[in-house]
């Protein structure tokens, strides 16, 4: 397989795709056809003021919702003290659209192209609603953390960053909950490794790693 570049043109004779939110788009450069796709889904955080840090002195979880992928409202210490609140879940405008105003109408276009992304919305569009409203109010967003730690007030809380999730959507309207592989002869696509993918990044690596170390024998 031949990979190419602006600047370079590469032979390999094993791929392993891991292009996060690019990633089906690249599995489909690659000549494979993934039954599942890509949508961008944006989580809007704050941080806590340093003077009541304290109390957070953990992780702090809400139960979540069984039907959906995302864990909801929750607050997170941080190796360095500071913790962070959130994130929200809203439809991202852009794969790539780490801020609110960031439209990318080729991207927002793919995704209501997608007769699995429109499942979706119409199966939890309470749920979408109530998302939209967290991110864009910070009233709403106070009343979810509230729940978790009552004491925590709208002064107490700072803008943080955001980021933006690769879900995996099936074509029935589902979300991927587990990383979707697509294979190939010449290529692996992982696709859509939902959360914890951060924490468990070293063991997803080492299994791909063996999984391509077995194909290129």
């Amino acid at each position: 397989m031949t990979l190419v570049t602006p600047d370079r043109a590469t032979e390999a004779r094993q791929v392993l795709n891991c292009a996060g939110l690019f990633a089906d788009r690249m599995a489909m450069l690659g000549g494979q056809r993934p039954s599942v796709r890509i949508v961008p889904f944006r989580g809007e955080y704050y941080s806590l003021r340093a003077e009541v840090r304290d109390r957070c002195r953990h992780l702090i979880y809400p139960a979540g919702n069984a039907a959906l992928p995302f864990l909801g409202i929750h607050l997170t210490r941080m190796t360095d003290g500071h913790v962070l609140c959130g994130p929200s879940a809203v439809l991202g405008f852009a794969r790539e659209g780490y801020h609110l105003s960031k439209v990318n109408p080729k991207d927002l276009a793919g995704t209501f192209a997608y007769g699995g992304f429109l499942r979706l919305a119409a199966r939890h569009w309470r749920t979408g609603l109530a998302e939209i409203t967290r991110a864009v109010s910070k009233r709403h967003y106070l009343r979810s953390l509230q729940r978790l730690v009552p004491s925590i007030t709208a002064k107490d809380l700072m803008p943080a960053r955001s980021g933006v999730r690769a879900m995996c959507v099936s074509p029935a309207g589902e979300l991927v909950r587990g990383m979707h592989l697509c294979k190939s002869e010449r290529m692996v696509s992982a696709i859509g490794t939902a959360s914890p993918s951060a924490t468990a990044s070293l063991s997803i690596g080492l299994i791909l790693a063996q999984m391509m170390d077995a194909r290129c024998q």
